[in-house]
């Protein structure tokens, strides 16, 4: 065998030879200390919020119908101030629907404004619950015809689909401590 490639007359030394070859029992061994790596920092990203989990989608509310009730005087005429006390929404309006459970969604009515008087507050009957109000509360219409509330409810949270009807009350009669969702 000749020296070649080598200048201090030792053989010279095949690449990798010297190093530890990785057997297959080592190969398991790292590969599994990786996933544990892997496996505790994404629990230590998930218990510090970082990462979420998704939830499972919550179940849906049906909402089979919708009234809203008008506490209101009255003019000569014997009409109320905005327009019929009692207005029951119904299938031609959309009804049934379905909202997730928790989730909110608006409700509209178109209220006839024929004198200057004032809504001071709106209300939802439970289990459902009112966030906002649109426009602010208490607030007096002036210079229109149809004026358009809306109210943002939320959804009761249940544990499977149940069916409620949704009832809503626009105060303009009394003043009130909490004017949106009382």
């Amino acid at each position: 065998m000749s020296d070649i490639g080598s200048s201090s007359g030792t053989p010279a030394r095949r690449a990798g030879f010297g190093r530890r070859r990785l057997t297959r029992p080592r190969l398991l061994q790292i590969g599994i200390i990786v996933m544990a790596a892997v496996v505790v920092a994404l629990l230590v990203l998930i218990g510090l919020g970082v990462l979420v989990l998704p939830a499972a989608n919550p179940p849906n509310v049906t909402v089979t119908a919708v009234s809203w009730h008008i506490d209101q005087g009255t003019n000569p005429d014997g009409t109320g101030w905005f327009g019929p006390s009692w207005v029951n929404e119904t299938d031609t309006s959309g009804l049934p629907f379905q909202v997730a459970s928790g989730h909110t969604f608006v409700e509209a009515l178109t209220l006839v404004v024929s004198t200057n008087h004032t809504l001071y507050s709106a209300s939802v009957q439970g289990p459902f619950s009112m966030t906002a109000c649109q426009p602010t509360l208490p607030t007096t219409p002036i210079g229109v015809d149809d004026f358009i509330f809306h109210a943002t409810i939320v959804a009761p949270t249940v544990s499977s689909g149940t069916s409620y009807s949704l009832y809503l009350t626009l105060n303009a009669l009394t003043p009130a401590a909490v004017p949106c969702g009382g």
